[in-house]
């Protein structure tokens, strides 16, 4: 078949399956973006009203509200909030109190 790819996998099924055994095969379906907007985990902060990043604005550090979506290894995915190409900054403690 052309254009198909195969990949091996391995799929922790925990405890929940009774029915599978080692070396048994399955299908699992994946949902696959072209392009999504990531940020460092590290740079997301929560408040009463939800999560923030900080980004650069005018070169001043502003907080802007985001909808993450997937925790994907040390990346969040930004559902909305967030263009491409903004500046976001990591929070490391020396930032004066943000508006």
């Amino acid at each position: 078949m052309s254009g198909v790819v195969t990949y091996t996998v391995r799929v922790d099924l925990g405890k929940s399956t009774s029915n599978a055994m080692p070396g048994m095969k399955g299908h699992i379906d994946l949902e696959l973006k072209q392009s999504v907007l990531v940020v460092p985990s590290n740079t997301l902060q929560r408040n009463d009203t939800g999560a923030f990043v900080v980004v650069l604005a005018n070169g001043k550090p502003a907080r802007t509200p985001v909808v993450t979506g997937q925790v994907i290894a040390d990346q969040t995915v930004i559902v909305s909030g967030l263009t491409e190409g903004q500046q976001v900054v990591i929070i490391d403690g020396t930032l004066p109190p943000l508006p």
